[in-house]
């Protein structure tokens, strides 16, 4: 079980149920994922903050990327696009997954555990050049901490031990930087960040609220993050104070609702993250929750990928820019799955240097 506290009402929720609040049917079947399609629509904000659909902007395919009987999460494509690595929790253990996918993000042949232990093993994320992961664990006398492993599951290494530097009592939710040099993580509800080889103290680079999910953006200079209920962008040394991307006074785009894990596309010019604001703003049923797209610069209107009956959590771009994939709870369980993004909304990857300091 998990023994994380959140401390904000609506991520507790939202985890308490991704996790434990819809038991997997094994065996299940659906509708063939090979031929799903979801209309992909632009929002409209009206006068008085009520929203409605615009005009079609054309359908996206959808794919299944994991099956079995697991709860699936955290999807994490390899920087060559042939891979993802996601998290898989079942019979009380979790552990971490690989598998190839082709040109067109559908999976061939069998995962591989790149984990196979009894205990947590979660969030993985990809080095730059594609040949480690690093992840957080409570393998290691059952606090959650960083671990860095061979791409092919070899050499498992602690990053850091907590207990003797900084009294940190436990690490989520790892990032690395697009240079390889840095990771960030979350410890005590903040965002902090670390050299590759663990040697230094972390650094705090945000200090007020609720701060989850960091994602850099492609050149290093910024990390987006979950900060109370909305998306916000801070530079990655912490030198200045965060700007608020989605929620109320957000930059330009001005976004107010509850948003989360942000994903920072390959040219850094848009940030997929996931909102139940249409749904709440039509007075459906806020359980269900949809993939956006916002420019990374506050600018235009966000608009939404899915608009459906289902719960879609932790979007991961594709390094070519054109697909997401992302965890959902269709076809009678939590699996990842694969979505192809319209032309309007496929970028090109970054040629941008890294501009972080080592």
């Amino acid at each position: 079980m998990r023994k994380r506290i959140f401390l904000q009402v609506s991520v507790t929720a939202l985890a308490t149920f991704l996790i434990f609040g819809c038991a997997k049917k094994k065996g299940a079947t659906g509708q063939n994922p090979e031929k799903r399609t979801v209309e992909v629509v632009k929002r409209k904000t009206l006068n008085k903050g009520a929203e409605t659909a615009g005009k079609a902007r054309g359908t996206s395919k959808l794919w299944q990327i994991s099956t079995g009987s697991g709860y699936y999460s955290f999807p994490a494509w390899s920087p060559d696009g042939k891979k993802i690595a996601y998290t898989d929790y079942q019979d009380g253990k979790q552990n971490i997954l690989v598998v190839e996918v082709g040109k067109d993000g559908r999976p061939k042949g069998t995962p591989v555990n790149i984990t196979n232990s009894h205990s947590i093993d979660e969030h993985p994320s990809w080095s730059p050049d594609g040949k480690k992961l690093v992840f957080d664990s409570n393998r290691d006398g059952g606090k959650r901490e960083l671990f860095v492993i061979d791409a092919n599951g070899d050499n498992p290494k602690l990053l850091y031990r907590h207990q003797t530097k900084n009294g940190l009592k436990e690490s989520f939710h790892p990032s690395w930087s697009p240079d390889g040099e840095i990771i960030a993580f979350v410890a005590e509800n903040n965002i902090w960040v670390i050299g590759k080889e663990g040697k230094n103290s972390p650094v705090r680079i945000t200090s007020f609220g609720y701060n989850d999910y960091p994602s850099w953006s492609p050149d290093g200079t910024q990390i987006a993050f979950y900060s109370n209920n909305a998306i916000k962008l801070i530079k990655a040394d912490g030198s200045e104070n965060p700007k608020t991307l989605t929620g109320t006074g957000g930059l330009k785009s001005n976004f107010p609702g509850w948003s989360s894990f942000p994903a920072w596309s390959p040219d850094g010019k848009k940030i997929a993250f996931v909102s139940n604001r249409k749904k709440m703003l039509e007075s459906k049923e806020v359980k269900y929750y949809d993939l956006w797209i916002v420019n990374a610069d506050g600018t235009g209107k966000a608009e939404y990928l899915t608009n459906d009956r289902h719960r879609e959590s932790f979007p991961a771009w594709s390094p070519q820019g054109d697909k997401l994939a992302f965890q959902s709870n269709r076809n009678n369980g939590f699996y990842i799955w694969g979505i192809s993004l319209p032309a309007n909304y496929s970028v090109a990857k970054s040629n941008v240097k890294n501009k972080i300091k080592k």
